[in-house]
């Protein structure tokens, strides 16, 4: 079984996605780790990943929770759930808001793919009309619908602004219909869309067009070389049967193609790491 699994990916097309390119400059360096940057600037020391494990996994949830618009209460919340094999964590509100202004200021072009999200494609969502925005306006909202470079469409049906009166005046958000119904009436039950919601929709469904262009170019090349047949998927990883007596050649074919970026991402610098064995494990 061959493994190959595509290196922080949900994060490099974020970062791709709101052009936040000095990072992205970053990443394709082969020695560059942005979890220890990140934390090493939370820390205010230099993390190193092999020395600093329970730190470097700080910089990882901070750099994956906080890249989707999540406020420093709800990363404090996210920490105490021990996330990503994290041990469950109480940290403190100054410590969560000192993680989350170090996010900010490290990253001021996700910041404003929020905004931008937040005043112009969400309001196109739910009112009408074209707008296109990301690398060379590869994608394009309109109501209710958001096309994404690989051409695959996210719906966000009946998408509307709904408002609430409370003592104090009122409380307006956008909702959309979900696909889960109500097991009694049948309605579709509503969803809150605001811009988190958004970038986080964005980056992952455009992390796995990736992956699956990526698996149809392996299936391909293992048959045409007569080496195998992908098998499946692991979240960002791609299973594949190959010949024993071959698993070099294969990992190593298909080592490349998991390096390459589909055209209409080839600013996206992709890293991923792997090998073979007689059985699956990570």
């Amino acid at each position: 079984i061959d493994v190959c699994d595509l290196s922080n990916i949900e994060l490099r097309v974020n970062m791709w996605l709101c052009g936040q390119n000095d990072v992205l400059e970053q990443m394709s360096d082969i020695d560059y780790d942005y979890y220890c940057d990140l934390a090493s600037t939370i820390f205010g020391f230099n993390v190193i990943k092999d020395e600093h494990k329970a730190e470097r996994q700080m910089g990882k949830a901070a750099g994956l929770g906080l890249g989707f618009a999540m406020g420093w209460p709800g990363f404090q919340r996210y920490l105490a759930t021990g996330p990503m094999g994290i041990p469950p964590m109480k940290k403190s509100d100054g410590f969560c808001q000192n993680v989350k202004n170090q996010y900010n200021v490290k990253h001021s072009k996700v910041m404003a793919m929020w905004k931008f999200l937040a005043q112009y494609v969400i309001p196109i969502l739910v009112n009408g009309g074209t707008i296109a925005f990301g690398p060379n306006n590869c994608i394009t909202a309109s109501k209710d619908r958001v096309k994404l470079p690989s051409g695959r469409i996210l719906r966000y049906a009946n998408a509307r602004f709904e408002s609430t009166e409370y003592s104090g005046g009122f409380d307006s958000k956008v909702v959309f219909d979900s696909d889960v119904r109500n097991s009694k009436t049948g309605i579709p039950l509503k969803k809150y869309l605001w811009h988190g919601m958004l970038i986080e929709n964005l980056a992952q469904a455009i992390a796995r067009d990736i992956l699956g262009w990526q698996m149809v170019k392996v299936e391909k090349m293992l048959q045409e070389k007569e080496l195998g047949w992908v098998s499946g998927s692991v979240h960002d990883e791609i299973l594949s049967m190959v010949k024993e007596d071959r698993g070099v050649e294969a990992h190593t074919a298909v080592d490349a193609i998991m390096r390459t970026a589909p055209e209409w991402a080839s600013t996206l610098p992709l890293d991923c790491e792997g090998g073979f064995d007689k059985m699956y494990s990570k």
